[in-house]
């Protein structure tokens, strides 16, 4: 059975797969960090920068991630896709530190 869906896949599949991975990771990587930025309420519970940022850049590389492997492999929906949600990640992080800095 393996060696005959072996016979199907190479590296460029791999390569496919594995952009889709990291941009599943890394969506999910940012909603999480979205979500504790987003739901910390009491002076007790905030975030510092650095507990946020890791939570950002982790999903940042990730999509950093996804991002080269679907130039690898000619994807260009998955790079745009990857693009995309790069920059909203990005934006997203920027704001979060302009409201921590302001408050």
């Amino acid at each position: 059975m393996y060696e005959d869906a072996h016979q199907h896949l190479n590296s460029h599949n791999s390569m496919d797969i594995a952009a889709e991975l990291f941009l599943g990771l890394g969506y999910c990587t940012y909603g999480i960090a979205r979500h504790r930025t987003a739901t910390v309420t009491t002076h007790k519970e905030r975030l510092s920068i650095e507990e946020m940022e890791q939570g950002y850049q982790g999903a940042l590389r990730l999509f950093l991630d996804s991002l080269s492997l679907s130039r690898l492999t000619g994807n260009r929906a998955a790079e745009i896709a990857a693009r995309l949600l790069f920059c909203t990640g990005a934006l997203d992080w920027c704001t979060c530190l302009c409201r921590k800095s302001s408050g």
